[in-house]
């Protein structure tokens, strides 16, 4: 038996290896899948506002929906402050995972069969016994053991910023401070508020950065618009020249010939 726990990507995708491989090389494997919120179906605030959901998963393309990287939501997000950012996080975040039908249709083979089986709770306690890995579960109903052979935790890491050495230091010695979420606070170019000195600024982004003006900014799309802004802000400074289009068309020309951009 595994046990398997969170409602992501990862968790999704590590569910689908677990009945591919089981389907490809005959495998007897139960999986017992436990969330630690369980989404029936379709929620939000309203219909323009809302995602789709059923048998414990929140089904989205995006980890954020498009707009955030560069349109009216993005834009929105740039003028609330405080409690309100932080509002709209919660609105717009949770864990989610892509639609895939490949999936959808191995789960409610596995469901009717009787060897993929959900439940919701979150784990009290884990112990060794008899070779197994029991799970003490708090569910709705009450606690529950789980005894499985392997445990997989897709649930993700959300450690405090404080916990890292260097971002503790500027926690505590630079004047660097916390945005709405927790995480260091930036401006909306991602200087790094309290932390300037002089003529010199610092900047952040990234995961470190989450909650602030720019929710998109924890993802691989969202690190490449927050290096275009902070070098539009190093422009704005005289530190460097303005990207456009034809300097980069430029710049590449030279990387092309071999020459130093």
């Amino acid at each position: 038996m595994v046990k398997l726990r969170g409602g992501g990507i990862v968790a999704s995708r590590v569910l689908q290896r677990l009945m591919d491989d089981r389907e490809r090389h005959g495998l007897t494997t139960d999986i017992v899948h436990l969330f630690r919120t369980y989404i029936t179906s379709s929620h939000g605030p309203n219909a323009w506002n809302r995602r789709k959901g059923a048998d414990g998963f929140a089904y989205q393309g995006f980890n954020y929906p498009k707009s955030v990287w560069g349109g009216q939501l993005k834009a929105r997000m740039r003028r609330l402050e405080g409690d309100d950012r932080a509002t709209a996080y919660k609105l717009m975040g949770g864990t989610n995972t892509p639609y895939r039908r490949r999936w959808q249709a191995q789960m409610k083979q596995g469901r009717h069969a009787g060897w993929y089986r959900t439940m919701a709770g979150t784990v009290d306690e884990m112990r060794l016994e008899n070779g197994k890995i029991v799970s003490c579960v708090k569910t709705p109903a009450g606690m529950v053991e789980v005894a499985a052979d392997f445990v997989i935790d897709c649930t993700g890491l959300e450690a405090d910023i404080a916990e890292h050495r260097v971002l503790a230091d500027l926690l505590q010695h630079s004047g660097a401070g916390r945005n709405p979420v927790g995480r260091l606070d930036v401006e909306r170019t991602f200087e790094l508020r309290g932390s300037a000195s002089g003529p010199g600024v610092m900047y952040a982004s990234g995961a470190t950065t989450l909650g602030g003006y720019f929710p998109g900014v924890d993802t691989f799309l969202g690190l490449q618009v927050a290096a275009q802004e902070i070098v539009d802000d190093l422009a704005r400074r005289g530190f460097c020249r303005r990207i456009g289009t034809f300097r980069s068309i430029r710049q590449w020309l030279r990387w092309a010939r071999n020459k130093q951009p």
